[in-house]
């Protein structure tokens, strides 16, 4: 059987350092030439290409923090199935966020699914926590609704550990309130979504402090999780 994970390749290190290089190399040239042009171009011009290389020395500052920003794109998805690929711990930690019905039902999510049980069927340890607007499990309701628990529920008959939480519950803790992942031990995400469910912006940032912050989040969750059978088992 074919791996489903085929299209997690990986690039080896010499040739990624050479394009490295030679991107850095070409950027200099480039910046050089630019700085011995200053003074003898339109006034307007001028102006905005000066706006245009702060945006880039804002960009600079992120790669040399190790992050990443996505903005109004799903592109980012494509990223996090590379990142994976290089972890040695088969580990990925996903928490949640969910406030609208349509989360996960457009394309780009459903293929996002089929990759995380491609992890599972290979196997990775997945576990998605789902922090729940009230909307979707009022404090009295035993379950949460249908609309959000059918969906839920699917993950974990595919392999998915499953724990939940209200989003009230971190009404005192609003820094929990968030939607990130944990990529091994290499990265980790946070996602912002619209009213609609689709992504406005998705920040990765990598390294061994990046990780540890962000399992830091995850174990302060475990103080108001629980797990999904624990949900089920409850009468309505």
């Amino acid at each position: 059987m074919r791996n489903p994970l085929h299209r997690l390749t990986r690039t080896e290190p010499d040739a990624s350092t050479a394009l490295t290089e030679a991107a850095l190399g070409r950027l200099d040239r480039q910046l050089r030439s630019f700085s011995q042009q200053i003074g003898r171009q339109d006034a307007v011009f001028e102006k905005q290409a000066r706006l245009r290389l702060e945006r880039m020395s804002e960009q600079l500052d992120e790669l040399l923090r190790q992050e990443l920003t996505f903005t109004q794109t799903e592109t980012w998805r494509t990223v996090y199935e590379a990142i994976l690929s290089g972890c040695q711990v088969r580990r990925y930690l996903s928490v949640a966020l969910i406030e609208h019905e349509d989360y996960w039902r457009d394309q780009p999510g459903l293929a996002s699914l089929e990759f995380n049980y491609d992890l599972v069927q290979f196997g990775w340890h997945v576990h998605r926590r789902f922090i729940l607007d009230d909307y979707f499990w009022p404090p009295r309701a035993a379950h949460p609704a249908t609309e959000v628990l059918g969906p839920i529920q699917e993950q974990a008959t595919r392999g998915i550990d499953i724990s939940l939480l209200r989003k009230s519950q971190l009404e005192s803790e609003p820094h929990l309130n968030c939607d990130f992942g944990i990529y091994g031990e290499r990265a980790a995400g946070y996602q912002n979504v619209d009213d609609q469910g689709r992504t406005t912006r998705y920040l990765v940032r990598f390294g061994k402090s990046a990780v540890d912050a962000a399992e830091e989040l995850w174990r302060q969750l475990d103080l108001y999780a629980v797990s999904l059978d624990f949900v089920l088992d409850q009468r309505p």
